[in-house]
């Protein structure tokens, strides 16, 4: 695996796929547009990772597409393809035990292998090599991107966000929009149903306030770790070991008790009052080209920022169709199939399409056995961290590639009737989502039953026999093609 940020860029760089901009460029809207016209103007948007060595304002230079690409993410985690983890995660996790006690209790050799990929603390690490605090610290000294006129500040978004229960025994390590709004002060912004929420709370009827710690850049694995939904209570970068196969050194944070990954580029720490105060946030620009997140935030303080002594700050420009986002959500789906089908056998495949930015439609297909099957697995999905914000699931047979969306909707003109087989569901409302008719809402949730009907869920009595005719012959007229002059 790569030790740091700086030994992926040199990877990337010696296989063609970073490009390096020497022109001075203004991280304020002009870096963001650069981007995402880079993106358009790439065939299906793979292009390189981008590194803009002087930024106007900052000593620090700026790399934005690091993981555009499913090639680029697959190297940082050093396999062939995202199915390559979901079969890792399902070694790990599959017990292949009988069911009841004797099972649950060898699991725990299972789960065990994690332990030699806990983190291992050391005394001093890169990301601590220049600190500043007190009257040196200024968040508005880092080469922080804005995309957007509306939002409120510079915006963090490809961070890990570390804290812990104020017992100090469980760790979590987040992904979360956080703008800096001056010179010390942080609105970070989560939504009720995430981790965040429930810490928040549980430190605030302790009357402590919340302690953190923003990390940018190091080990590109860092980014898939934040993403990734813990299973089973799994210490976050224990999780983080796995996927990069070693444990993953960390060192105490210089104004509180976290301890955060040693190779990181930089380090904010600080901490998130019980009573914080707030701002009236007008909205952010997110990952899929919409404007969200309007409302009250609270803000944070920050009370060291640390970095390496030459660092390189990692942002994801935000805008219709990010690659970064989808392919990062694409990587979790893939680890996350095998080990869904340990609970709904069934399943045969998922796809978050491109179409619904890898986050707001899902296709998935199952081997059907019983009637309204698909009802029961799409309740099941939307209970899942991954997918409980899917505004749409269309539901086919097992012979369906979901994987070919054209062939997904084929099959969902077919066969699916609007009186028979759509399926309302109501669940959190999710604060990204500008659909929302008002703040809070139920969330609104639409699901199709695209598979053949059985006679049991008033299916037509049309035949099903497929309009194909044998391999056999199909491969006899192939082979008169040049006869044919076609």
């Amino acid at each position: 695996m790569f030790a740091n940020l700086t030994t992926f860029l040199r990877d990337l760089e010696e296989r063609d796929d970073l490009h390096r901009i020497s022109a001075a460029v203004n991280p304020q809207f002009e870096l963001g547009e650069i981007v995402r016209q880079f993106w358009n103007n790439q065939p299906d948007q793979v292009g390189p990772a981008i590194l803009f060595e002087q930024v106007i304002g900052s000593p620090f230079p700026i790399v934005a597409n690091l993981l555009g690409t499913e090639q680029r993410l697959c190297r940082a985690l050093r396999v062939e393809s995202f199915d390559e983890l979901g079969a890792r995660a399902l070694h790990l996790f599959q017990p292949n035990l009988p069911v009841g006690m004797l099972g649950s209790l060898k699991l725990l050799p299972q789960l065990g292998k994690l332990t030699h990929l806990s983190p291992k603390t050391v005394s001093q690490g890169p990301c601590q090599q220049v600190v500043n605090m007190g009257r040196e610290l200024n968040l508005l000294s880092l080469p922080v991107p804005q995309f957007y006129p509306h939002e409120a500040g510079p915006l963090i978004n490809a961070g890990q966000f570390y804290t812990q229960t104020p017992d100090g025994r469980v760790q979590h390590v987040g992904t979360y929009p956080i703008l800096i709004i001056d010179e010390h002060r942080l609105a970070i912004l989560w939504q009720p149903t995430d981790q965040l929420e429930s810490l928040h709370k549980q430190y605030q009827a302790a009357g402590q306030s919340l302690p953190f710690a923003i990390t940018v850049g190091g080990d590109p694995v860092s980014s898939l770790m934040a993403h990734f939904p813990i299973l089973f209570g799994l210490e976050p970068l224990a999780w983080g070991g796995f996927l990069k196969k070693k444990s993953y050194e960390v060192v105490p944070c210089h104004s509180n008790k976290l301890k955060i990954a040693a190779e990181s580029e930089f380090v904010i720490e600080g901490f998130l009052p019980a009573d914080p105060q707030v701002i009236d946030q007008e909205g952010i620009g997110l990952p899929f080209g919409e404007n969200g997140f309007t409302g009250i935030v609270p803000l944070a303080e920050a009370t060291a920022i640390t970095h390496s002594s030459k660092p390189t700050w990692q942002t994801t420009v935000w805008g219709a169709d990010c690659p970064e986002e989808y392919w990062l959500r694409k990587a979790t789906e893939r680890t996350l199939l095998p080990l869904i089908r340990m609970f709904h056998p069934e399943l045969t495949d998922l796809n978050l399409c491109r179409a619904g930015h890898g986050r707001f439609m899902l296709f998935f297909s199952f081997r059907k056995s019983y009637p309204y099957q698909a009802r029961n697995l799409m309740s099941f999905l939307w209970s899942l961290p991954p997918f409980q914000y899917c505004r749409y699931m269309i539901a086919v047979d097992a012979d369906i590639d979901v994987n070919q969306e054209k062939a997904v909707w084929h099959q969902f003109n077919l066969v699916c009737h609007p009186g028979r087989d759509t399926m309302f569901h109501n669940g959190p409302t999710e604060q990204f989502d500008g659909s929302q008719p008002t703040q809070n809402p139920p969330g609104n949730r639409l699901g199709f039953d695209a598979t053949r009907k059985r006679p049991d869920e008033a299916g037509s009595p049309r035949s099903e026999a497929v309009l194909e005719l044998e391999p056999e012959f199909q491969s006899a007229v192939k082979s008169r093609w040049s006869e044919l002059g076609l």
